[in-house]
């Protein structure tokens, strides 16, 4: 995410002023800034949170891309954009290659991605600083006016082609576990300490692909914001779900998952012996259609197979 140039500098001002009276040094920041390394294996390595993993989400009540509960509040979608490379890296082979593309013009097959939907507590309105409420991207966060803000975020690999995306149509984010989650600030440009407060929430997935065609409804990709010293990190990251066994795992396709207990009764069933269902799902829809599912099935690299444990 990034702020308008204007607001930016001002804030900017303010901020720096207010870092002097409060006693704070120029490495310092008030409000903690992504962690930028949310890799699960191996667990729980990065993860610092207390406990470092939990079973349940503080994002729930996901309809498609437009509203979530979030602590018992709905939020609505107020931006959309995404980022070239990933800026938070979850282990994913090759994720950190890439260049950011010239504005106009969408990244070559097998770029990584990282994908960033934003939700605020009032839905979007025609105002100076949001002239587009139904724009995907507005360089910044001029529509989402009122916290508490939450990020869902997934990193993708771009396929060739697709078909053609009325304008205006934004990216479903894919569900399902396991999920990094962490209280951050907002990302962009540059090594300053961001401003607004964020909650997280990212998939963690490299088996996600979105098409070129679902690209060209943004005006631009956004660079990933350069890695912060340890001392502005945030201290809370958290893995939901099952943490990833030393094991060899696959996705394999399922029936339509929409929730933990669908998952549960499905991919207990979708992974045959020797792999057993290590609690990872996910529910894809590329260019608004055609919902899939996959189970992470995994065999434990300690354990022979057809061998009693």
């Amino acid at each position: 995410m990034t702020l308008q140039k204007a607001s930016h500098f001002a804030a900017t001002l303010l901020f720096v002023a207010a870092l002097a009276v409060r006693g704070y040094s120029q490495n310092d920041c008030p409000i903690p800034q992504s962690p930028r390394n949310i890799d699960p294996k191996p667990f729980p390595g990065v993860y610092n949170g207390t406990p470092p993993s939990r079973p349940d989400s503080w994002v729930t009540g996901i309809v498609g891309a437009a509203t979530i509960q979030y602590q018992g509040q709905t939020l609505y979608r107020c931006d959309q954009h995404y980022h070239v490379p990933v800026e938070n890296t979850q282990g994913c082979p090759g994720e950190k290659d890439g260049t950011l593309p010239p504005k106009g013009e969408v990244p070559p097959p097998e770029q990584w991605i990282e994908v960033h939907t934003v939700y605020a507590a009032t839905r979007p309105v025609v105002t100076p600083e949001c002239p587009y409420p139904d724009k995907l991207d507005h360089s910044g966060l001029g529509c989402c006016q009122k916290a508490p803000f939450v990020v869902r975020g997934f990193s993708a690999k771009v396929t060739s082609g697709g078909s053609i995306v009325p304008p205006g149509t934004p990216i479903i984010p894919p569900v399902g576990r396991p999920l990094a989650e962490w209280t951050g600030s907002n990302t962009g440009d540059g090594q300053e300490c961001k401003l607004i407060k964020a909650q997280w929430s990212s998939l963690l997935n490299c088996e996600i692909k979105v098409t070129q065609s679902q690209l060209r409804v943004y005006p631009y990709a956004h660079e990933a914001r350069d890695v912060q010293p340890d001392n502005r990190l945030s201290k809370d990251l958290t893995l939901v779900g099952e943490p990833p066994a030393a094991a060899s795992c696959r996705e394999v396709k399922a029936p339509l998952i929409g929730n933990n207990a669908d998952a549960k009764a499905i991919c207990n069933k979708v992974c045959v012996s020797p792999a057993k269902w290590e609690g990872q799902w996910v529910t894809t829809t590329e260019a608004n259609r055609n919902k899939a599912s996959q189970c992470g099935c995994c065999v434990l690299l300690n354990k022979t197979p057809g061998r009693p444990e």
